[in-house]
């Protein structure tokens, strides 16, 4: 009988230690997990897309961190809010009929400044001070181009939330042109908790996407995509995270124009300090 407990008592340790190291084990993956994600933050992923027969294009995914330090300004949250009310005084007809998305808000300003008074926080935009850069429309279409879009102004702000006041992203899109081509940069500003950011674009063309790295001169990294074999133009997007926000840019030129683009494209992006 002696035997027997001492058996019991080697199995009851046995069982002891590998509940311990199944325990350490746990830990160690969840502090692995919580560090692959903190160096995680800031990176972009692009995925080329083919959805359908017609379609071509490549999905995004940013890991942001929610710049919940930074608070929004009064006019998004009126702007909400003017939105919400103005959706609940439909009735079911109206709804079923309208072209409006309930909480999603748009506002446009005349300058940077402006815009940044609106969402309540400065950004980082420096190429609001680049003399080789002309201001436009948040296209990128020269201000003095005639348009027949209505009004046209240099910033685009879109927001979307909840009738609950949260606001969930906020975009701010500026415009400019670099000789004849066409510049845009669009900061997102995303408050999703896991700090999961997925968008992605699409041509209905048979066009061919070159994606790569590109170390700028403050080392950080932007993912480039040119775009080739499109029928009226040439482009190159940017795409990087500073500050806990999705930097998305785009230079558009005319067909051959490659070499100008990614000059113009790489320009750009080492302005960023």
């Amino acid at each position: 009988m002696g035997e027997k407990k001492n058996g019991g008592g080697r199995k009851k340790l046995i069982f002891i230690m590998v509940a311990a190291l199944a325990c350490l084990l746990i830990i160690c993956i969840a502090k692995g997990d919580l560090e692959a994600r903190r160096q995680r933050y800031g990176t972009v992923t692009i995925t080329p897309d083919k959805p359908d027969e017609v379609s071509v294009g490549y999905r995004l995914a940013a890991d942001l961190k929610a710049e919940n330090d930074k608070e929004f300004g009064d006019r998004l949250y009126r702007g909400l809010a003017e939105n919400w009310e103005e959706w609940n005084a439909k009735d079911r007809m109206e709804k079923a009929l309208s072209s409006t998305i309930p909480g999603h808000c748009r506002y446009n300003t005349d300058t940077w400044a402006a815009c940044e008074e609106v969402i309540g926080f400065e950004l980082d935009n420096p190429l609001e001070s680049c003399d080789w850069l002309e201001i436009a429309d948040y296209m990128g279409i020269s201000l003095d181009t005639p348009v027949s879009i209505g009004e046209r102004k240099h910033t685009e702000i879109t927001w979307h939330g909840s009738s609950g006041e949260d606001i969930f992203e906020v975009h701010v899109t500026s415009g400019y042109q670099y000789g004849e081509m066409r510049v845009t940069l669009k900061i997102t500003v995303d408050r999703d908790e896991e700090g999961l950011y997925e968008t992605g674009s699409y041509w209905n063309e048979n066009v061919i996407f070159e994606i790569e790295d590109y170390t700028m001169k403050n080392k950080n990294t932007a993912q480039l995509v040119t775009v080739l074999g499109a029928q009226r133009y040439t482009a190159t997007h940017a795409y990087f995270v500073q500050d806990g926000m999705l930097y998305s840019m785009q230079v558009t030129g005319g067909l051959g124009q490659e070499k100008e683009v990614r000059e113009a494209m790489e320009r750009i992006l080492n302005e960023f300090k």
